[in-house]
């Protein structure tokens, strides 16, 4: 009966854990800065670029073919709960193509996932928060999580620094250029503060969502 809710918090923080495992030997090896890079700027190469890419196909599976989407078992309202559902695997798709394809690969394919992904993580969590069943602490929780996120969310825009977006374009062709303007250019910085915080708040509201033992719901 506790099989599932322990597989799925285990697998959420084994994905928690693959970014900085992937910090750790970027940093080490030069590849990106020590404190602090954005979380892409720390799989665009090798090792850490297969570790990245591994640990969150291994995070996906589990999570859409064992443990299963979650939102169905929260939301009782069908309509409510499919489309919850659908946020959900479009976040696991989305999640698996941006760290099966770095950054510097193609070039404005990544920004454009990221966005769409942080749109799809506000709104299902939105969702789960209108909709879903749960006690009034779960809810506070849930909310209090889900304004951070939105915070988080804001300063990555503020943050963001366009004027590397040109000099990205000019250095097309030019692999050396591209991997320092995305992994070592200072710019980043502030961004990536809000970056790591956006995706951890993430995690954390997926924790509160952890499905429960039949025999005490």
């Amino acid at each position: 009966m506790l099989l599932r809710p322990t597989i799925y918090l285990t697998n959420l923080c084994f994905v928690a854990i693959v970014p900085l495992i992937c910090t750790y030997i970027s940093s080490q090896s030069g590849h990106s800065n020590a404190y602090l890079s954005t979380i892409s700027a720390n799989y665009l190469l090798y090792p850490e670029r297969l570790i990245f890419a591994v640990g969150v196909a291994i995070f996906t599976l589990i999570y859409g073919f064992i443990t299963r989407p979650i939102s169905q078992n929260i939301i009782k309202n069908k309509q409510h709960a499919l489309f919850a559902k659908q946020a959900e695997i479009i976040i696991l798709a989305v999640f698996f193509t941006i760290a099966a394809i770095p950054a510097h690969l193609i070039l404005g394919l990544h920004a454009t996932l990221a966005g769409i992904l942080a749109g799809s993580c506000l709104l299902w969590m939105n969702t789960i928060i209108e909709h879903g069943q749960c006690s009034q602490w779960t809810r506070y929780c849930r909310t209090s999580i889900y304004f951070l996120a939105c915070t988080m969310a804001f300063g990555m825009i503020v943050t963001f620094p366009h004027r590397i977006i040109f000099e990205l374009s000019a250095a097309q062709g030019n692999i050396e250029k591209l991997l320092y303007l995305l992994g070592l250019d200072k710019r980043w910085f502030m961004f990536a503060h809000f970056e790591w915080a956006f995706f951890y708040s993430i995690i954390f509201f997926f924790m509160t969502c952890t499905p429960l033992p039949k025999r005490i719901k």
